[in-house]
């Protein structure tokens, strides 16, 4: 599971617990706790075979419309709901490879919650008996992740059963998808969606039977992130560098034991560290590197993603297309394996998200602001970076400083 798939799913524990609590407010809070487990109806995926050798899969999505019956000053009312469909995921073999979402409506996404957040906790503090079901951040994610109302070439509209009416299905397609060449001869596709109110749909599955089973020894990507040496020094670290260092020694050693394992292991460490005798500073642990990395993972080459990181820093993009590790960097393939590793702080905000800091969160404040948020990296920024990571395995090891995630709000300090 994704980092913001877990975060979601989490997300509508918290929307069920919080309903109960907004019944005792009223009518509203009967109706929205009644229309939360109105679902959208996913059909199974249907896999067509390229003649490349990737698939399309096709999934057809429903949003249900039914009468909902709650009770409100000792009467039975009845009011008609309806779930919506919101941002369809697929999965193959449970890795995430493709949502419904185009992937600009997921970056104006992560740009904006934060600040949505933040109402939202003001708004909350204020009065806590406030909507649960229709914040800031709701509205924003239903604006992004409306399968009905997204303009996409893999999204179709369905004709509506009833003319005159709006149409209730659609298709979407996740094209030329890889298929696993490490010997196995099948392959399982999974999928679901959530309704209005981030509540997840049932998950549908497809087995699919690969015609001409392909076994390639794969390579392993070793990414060791540290952060010892932040832009503001009120977040600098001792050992996370080192345990950076560690990772790619340690666990690099272990990935070339055995030689059938791996064609071979590409380490490419991410640190930043501050000025020694044995390390000269490093500087490769800043955001857009790291972003650029996976860029680089999912296909993009090393001079299109200098160039997107040249669009805020031309200087951090010439370093990066000239650095050895970077240039080493090839797409990752279905039978190859990705190892992640991250050693620094990490911060968890009230609605669920958490967050890595890279090296260059800023030296305005030592307060985490809502501007310093959007430095760091996001789980669904992650998710997003590795979402086009074709990987057989794909791992991640976060060695993080618990302070950074204990405290919550404006208010936290490293």
């Amino acid at each position: 599971m994704t980092g913001a798939s877990a975060r979601l799913l989490g997300r509508c524990a918290v929307a069920v617990f919080m309903a109960a609590c907004v019944i005792l407010g009223g009518t509203e809070g009967r109706v929205a706790d009644a229309a939360s487990f109105l679902r959208p109806a996913i059909s199974a995926p249907v896999v067509s075979v390229n003649t490349d050798g990737t698939v399309n899969v096709v999934v057809e999505v429903t949003t249900v419309t039914e009468d909902v019956r709650y009770d409100a000053d000792d009467t039975t009312r009845t009011r008609k709901m309806t779930s919506g469909v919101y941002d369809l995921r697929l999965f193959r073999d449970g890795q995430l490879i493709g949502t419904s979402t185009p992937r600009e409506k997921t970056e104006q996404y992560i740009r904006d919650a934060p600040a949505a957040v933040a109402k939202d906790r003001i708004a909350y503090a204020k009065d806590p008996k406030s909507a649960v079901f229709n914040t800031n951040e709701d509205k924003l994610w239903r604006a992004n992740n409306d399968v009905f109302s997204t303009v996409a070439p893999n999204i179709k509209i369905l004709p509506s059963a009833k003319p005159g009416e709006p149409s209730t299905r659609a298709e979407v397609t996740f094209r030329n998808v890889k298929l696993p060449r490490d010997g196995r001869a099948e392959v399982e596709f999974s999928a679901y969606a959530f309704n209005v109110d981030r509540v997840k749909s049932e998950t549908v599955r497809t087995t699919y039977k690969i015609a001409n089973p392909e076994k390639r020894q794969g390579r392993a990507f070793l990414i060791s992130i540290g952060v010892n040496a932040s832009e503001n020094k009120a977040f600098n670290l001792k050992y996370a560098a080192n345990d950076a260092r560690k990772m790619q020694e340690v666990i690099g050693e272990r990935l070339n034991v055995d030689a059938n394992s791996f064609s071979e292991v590409i380490k490419i460490p991410l640190i930043s560290d501050h000025q020694t005798e044995k390390f000269a500073m490093v500087n490769d642990a800043r955001k857009a590197v790291i972003k650029g990395v996976f860029a680089m993972l999912a296909g993009t080459s090393i001079s299109d993603a200098a160039a997107e990181m040249a669009k805020s820093d031309k200087t951090l993009a010439v370093a990066f297309a000239g650095s050895p590790y970077f240039q080493k960097i090839k797409p990752v393939e279905p039978e190859d394996t990705v190892i992640i590793t991250y050693a620094g702080h990490r911060y968890a905000d009230q609605s669920g998200i958490f967050y890595l800091l890279p090296q260059d969160i800023g030296t305005d404040t030592s307060k985490l602001t809502t501007e310093g948020i959007g430095r760091m990296i996001s789980s669904d920024e992650l998710s997003l970076w590795m979402q086009d990571v074709t990987a057989a395995k794909m791992i991640m090891v976060i060695d993080a400083c618990h302070s950074s995630s204990a405290v919550q709000g404006d208010g936290f300090k490293p």
